[in-house]
C-alpha cells in the first residue's frame, strides 16, 4: 500500500498545474511553463518554470506573477525506500528580456519539494 501511495504522491507533486485543486482556492495557483514561458501539461523537467499567482505578491518584472525555475530533479530508490523531488529558485520572467528576479524572495533562495517513502511511511516536505 505504501508503494502505491508513494506513486500517487509523486504523481500529485509532478502535476504542478493541479496543485491549487488539492490545496484549495485560497492558496496560490501554480502554472508549469517551459523555458520560453509557454504553459505546458506534462511532468516538469529541469529548466521549466512555475508561474505563481498568489494574493498580495507578484512583481512588475513578473507581470503580476512570481516566477521560479526548476534547477534539479532527483529520484532515488534503494531497497525499502524511494524519494522524488525537485529544487526551484526565484528567476526572471521568461517572457521578458530582463534579468531581474521576478519573485518576492531573492535569487539566492531555493525551495525543494520532496515526497519519500521509507518502509511503510510516506511523507511530503518542502524545504525553503
Amino acid at each position: 500500500m505504501a508503494q502505491d501511495f508513494f506513486k500517487t504522491a509523486k504523481q500529485r507533486l509532478t502535476d504542478v498545474n493541479a496543485w491549487h485543486l488539492l490545496a484549495g482556492k485560497a492558496m496560490a495557483k501554480f502554472v508549469l511553463v517551459n523555458a520560453e514561458g509557454q504553459p505546458i501539461h506534462r511532468q516538469p523537467i529541469s529548466g521549466d518554470h512555475f508561474k505563481i499567482d498568489s494574493i498580495g505578491t507578484g512583481s512588475k518584472e513578473g507581470d503580476g506573477y512570481d516566477w521560479v525555475r526548476i534547477e534539479t530533479i532527483q529520484m532515488q530508490s534503494n531497497g525499502d525506500s524511494e524519494c522524488y523531488g525537485f529544487t526551484v529558485r526565484p528567476s526572471p520572467n521568461p517572457n521578458k528580456s530582463t534579468y531581474k528576479t521576478a519573485h518576492f524572495c531573492s535569487n539566492e533562495s531555493t525551495s525543494t519539494f520532496i515526497v519519500k517513502r521509507e518502509g511503510t511511511m510516506v511523507t511530503a516536505e518542502i524545504h525553503d
